[in-house]
C-alpha cells in the first residue's frame, strides 16, 4: 500500500450477517467486483477496484450475531508507519 497517498481510502472490511447478499449491494452503489480468497481458515471475499484487492466481507460469528453485535463496516485509510512517525519528533528537538 506503499503507492497510495497518505489519507486515501485503503481498504474497508465489512462483517455482516448476509454476506452473500452483500456483493451485490455494494457492487452496485461502489462498482466494487469480488474474488474469492482460500487462504484463511473462514471464507472471506475480497472486494475489488478492477484487479486491486481493496478489502473484504464475512460473515459476522454466530456468537457475536447472537450477542447483539451488529453489522459493521470498517474503512482503513492509508497512514504513516509507526516508524515514519517516529522520525517526527526528533526533528522536533525531542530526545529518547
Amino acid at each position: 500500500m506503499a503507492d497510495i497517498p497518505l489519507g486515501r481510502f485503503c481498504w474497508f472490511d465489512l462483517m455482516t450477517t448476509d454476506p452473500d447478499a452483500a456483493p451485490a449491494f455494494y457492487g452496485q452503489v461502489a462498482g466494487w467486483g469480488t474474488t474469492q480468497w482460500d487462504e484463511g481458515e473462514k471464507p472471506y471475499t475480497m472486494w475489488t477496484n478492477g484487479t486491486v484487492p481493496i478489502g473484504g466481507v464475512m460473515r459476522l460469528p454466530d456468537q457475536a450475531a447472537e450477542a447483539g453485535a451488529p453489522r459493521t463496516g470498517s474503512p482503513t485509510s492509508q497512514r504513516r508507519t509507526s516508524t515514519q512517525r517516529s522520525r517526527r519528533p526528533s526533528r522536533w528537538g525531542a530526545r529518547p
